[in-house]
C-alpha cells in the first residue's frame, strides 16, 4: 500500500493543543510554555497594526501597536470568548481609536487609557456594568454615542477640555458626578441626557450647550453657568413635556448680569445636525428650563475679603477702608463696602486771626482747625483805647479763645483833619483841635452819615452766629452816636 496515509482525510489534526497544567501557564503533557491567546484588532494594514493579547491568569486584556482599532458589531470581538474573564482592559500609547462596540456586556472593572488616544467609539463601553474607574486622557476628542451606557457602576467621570464631540455618550449609566475640565468649549446634544447627575458646574470656557444638553435628568438639583456661555440651545435643560421635565432642578445660577443673560438664551438649533432637528421635530414644544427653576444671575461666589483705600482718621471722619472680595469663579468684583473703626480726631487750631473795626472799637478773634480747614471758633474780643502822646490811641483787645488767652493791638490814627484821634466810644464826634473832617465829626466839613467806621466790618460778620448778632449791635450804636 504505497500510498497509505496515516488518518483518514477527514480527520482534522490540531497543532499547538495543549492541556494546561495547575499553574495554567505550562502543557501537562509536553511541558512546554502555553501562550497566551492573542490576534490582529486594528483598523490598518490588514489588522496588523494594533494586537491584542489576554492573560487568563490576571484577566486583563492588553491593546497595543500604533494607530486606529477596527470597529465590530456584538459578538464578532476576536476576545469576545473572553467577555465573562475580563477584570482590566489596558490600552497602550500608540493606539488612537477604540473601535465601535469594542468592549460591550464585558465584566471589566477598570480602564486605563494613553495620552494620544482621540476616540473612543460608539457604544464601546455599553453595559459593562462592574465598570467603576476609567480615566479620559486630555488628547481625547470624541465621544462615541453610548459608549459608556448602562454602565450603572461608573459613578464620577472628567470630561477632558479637548472633547468636542459628546453626543449621549452617558444614558443610563450610574454616573451622578462631573467635573468640567476648564478649557472645554462646547457640551455637546444630549451629551448628559438621561443620567443621575445631581449638580453640575460649567466653567468659564464653555461657549455653547447644545439641545437637550441635560434633558431627562431627573435627580438634577442645581446648574452654574459660566460666564462664557454665548448660546444655550433647545430644550437643553429639560425635555419633553410630559416625559420628564428635571422637577428637582430647582436653580440655575451665573455670574451673568440680566443684560448679558438676554443675549445667551437665543433656544438655538443647529440646523445642520438631522439627529437635534429631529428631537426638536418630535418634541416641539420643549422649553429652556422647567418653569420652576429659578435663573439667579449676579451669583457671584465670594472669596476672601482684602483691604483697599485705607484713609485715616481726621477731625470729621472716623478711620476706614473698603474691605473687597473677588468671585472665585468668574474674577470679577464680588461685593465692596466700607469698615469705619476707631473715632474722630480732636481738632486742632491754629493760630489765632484777628479782625479790627477800622476805628479800633470792635475786635474778633478766629482760630480754624488746621486738620479739616472748616471747624473754627470766633469770639468777641475786650477793647481797651489808651490815648498815645502822638495823638494817636492805642487799642488793645484781649480774649480767651480755645481755653488759650490772646492779644492783639491796634493804633488808630489820628483824623485826617487834623488833631488827636478819639478814642472809641468818646461821644465827641470831633477830633481834639480838629477842624471836624475826621469820621463821625459834628462841627466843621463835611460827615459821611451813610457809612461808619463799623460799615464793612458789619458787612463781613453780619451772618455769622453770635458773634454776627454781637457786630450788629455795636454798629447800630455806632450809627446812633453818628447822628448824636
Amino acid at each position: 500500500f504505497p500510498n497509505r496515509q496515516y488518518k483518514p482525510s477527514t480527520t482534522q489534526a490540531i497543532t499547538n493543543s495543549h492541556i494546561p497544567d495547575e499553574t495554567g501557564f505550562a502543557c501537562s503533557l509536553c511541558g512546554r510554555e502555553i501562550p497566551m491567546p492573542s490576534g490582529y484588532c486594528g483598523a490598518q494594514e490588514g489588522g496588523e497594526n494594533l494586537t491584542w493579547t489576554f492573560d487568563s491568569e490576571n484577566g486583563v486584556l492588553t491593546i497595543s501597536g500604533e494607530g486606529a482599532m477596527a470597529d465590530y458589531e456584538y459578538g464578532y470581538m476576536p476576545w469576545y470568548s473572553f467577555n465573562d474573564e475580563i477584570q482590566s482592559i489596558i490600552i497602550e500609547e500608540g493606539v488612537t481609536s477604540i473601535g465601535a462596540e469594542a468592549f460591550p456586556n464585558s465584566s471589566v472593572e477598570t480602564v486605563t487609557l494613553p495620552e494620544g488616544l482621540i476616540e473612543i467609539g460608539a457604544r464601546a463601553f455599553n453595559s459593562c456594568e462592574n465598570l467603576s474607574v476609567i480615566e479620559l486622557p486630555e488628547s481625547l476628542k470624541v465621544l462615541g454615542e453610548n459608549c459608556l451606557m448602562f454602565c450603572i457602576s461608573l459613578h464620577s467621570i472628567r470630561i477632558p477640555k479637548n472633547v468636542e464631540s459628546a453626543f449621549s455618550p452617558f444614558p443610563a449609566s450610574g454616573v451622578v458626578s462631573v467635573e468640567l475640565e476648564d478649557g472645554l468649549k462646547i457640551i455637546d446634544l444630549a451629551m448628559f441626557s438621561y443620567t443621575g447627575l445631581e449638580s453640575l458646574v460649567i466653567p468659564n470656557s464653555v461657549e455653547t450647550i447644545r439641545s437637550f444638553a441635560f434633558g431627562a435628568c431627573s435627580n438634577l438639583e442645581f446648574v452654574r453657568i459660566g460666564t462664557g456661555v454665548r448660546s444655550i440651545g433647545y430644550g437643553a435643560f429639560t425635555d419633553a413635556p410630559g416625559v420628564a421635565m428635571n422637577d428637582e432642578l430647582e436653580r440655575i445660577e451665573t455670574c451673568m448680569s440680566e443684560e448679558e443673560w438676554a443675549l445667551v438664551q437665543k433656544n438655538v438649533l443647529d440646523t445642520s445636525n438631522e439627529i437635534e432637528m429631529g428631537l426638536a421635530s418630535e418634541y416641539p414644544n420643549a422649553p429652556l428650563k422647567p418653569d420652576h427653576t429659578q435663573i439667579v444671575l449676579n451669583a457671584h461666589v465670594s472669596g476672601e475679603p482684602f483691604q483697599e483705600n485705607e484713609v485715616s482718621a481726621t477731625c470729621v471722619e472716623r478711620a476706614h477702608h473698603e474691605e473687597v472680595t473677588t468671585c472665585t469663579f468668574c474674577g470679577k468684583e464680588a461685593s465692596r463696602r466700607t469698615i469705619y473703626y476707631g473715632d474722630v480726631l480732636p481738632h486742632s487750631y491754629g493760630d489765632v486771626n484777628w479782625t479790627w473795626s477800622n476805628d479800633g472799637s470792635v475786635a474778633v478773634a478766629k482760630v480754624v482747625c488746621t486738620l479739616c480747614n472748616v471747624s473754627s471758633i470766633t469770639e468777641l474780643a475786650d477793647v481797651e483805647a489808651v490815648p498815645q502822646d502822638d495823638g494817636t490811641v492805642l487799642c488793645t483787645a484781649t480774649v480767651t479763645i480755645n481755653g488759650q488767652s490772646a492779644t492783639s493791638t491796634k493804633s488808630v490814627a489820628p483824623p485826617s483833619g487834623g488833631g488827636d484821634a478819639t478814642p472809641p466810644g468818646d461821644d465827641n464826634g470831633s477830633g481834639s483841635g480838629g477842624s471836624g473832617s475826621g469820621n463821625g465829626g459834628s462841627s466843621g466839613g463835611t460827615s459821611n452819615k451813610s457809612r461808619c467806621s463799623m460799615c464793612s466790618f458789619y458787612e463781613e460778620y453780619k451772618n455769622k452766629p453770635v458773634v454776627g448778632w454781637i457786630v450788629s449791635i455795636v454798629h447800630f450804636f455806632v450809627h446812633m452816636t453818628s447822628r448824636i
